[in-house]
């Protein structure tokens, strides 16, 4: 966990729902300490957003018995997006449609992405990464 990616992965997660924290998180060295603070932090700034927001599947339905693969999940209200892209190992690349992108958490992770005709381009570079965007649809 000294990279802090499984940490990232589940905060990301917790943004598609109601947030909760549990564990030995006392026993979480600097880093994934503070990418913990940063997700709830951003959380609580999201918090109205998210209460009412609705799911959407850019790519559409995941199959989530498959242990590979990349999952996108986003929460919409209005015309923005709170955008979950996971990775699991496989396919390295994702794409997604969006007229303005904007990275959100986690922040102080190297997060490969490119934003260029209307499209999110989001590269990871190992299995069990996610990143969170907002973006405008």
């Amino acid at each position: 966990m000294a990279d802090g990616e499984q940490t990232a992965f589940n905060m990301v997660s917790g943004f598609m729902g109601a947030m909760y924290l549990s564990g030995r998180l006392e026993f979480a060295d600097e880093k994934n300490l503070s990418l913990v603070k940063q997700a709830v932090e951003c959380y609580k700034q999201y918090k109205g957003f998210v209460k009412g927001a609705s799911p959407v599947y850019p790519l559409g339905f995941t199959n989530y018995s498959q242990k590979d693969g990349n999952v996108v999940l986003g929460l919409k209200n209005g015309d923005r997006v709170l955008l979950s892209v996971w990775h699991r190992g496989g396919e390295t690349q994702v794409t997604i449609p969006a007229k303005q992108v904007k990275p959100i958490y986690p922040l102080n992770l190297q997060t490969n992405y490119q934003f260029s005709n209307g499209k999110l381009m989001v590269e990871f570079d190992k299995p069990y990464q996610a990143r969170l965007f907002e973006i405008k649809i």
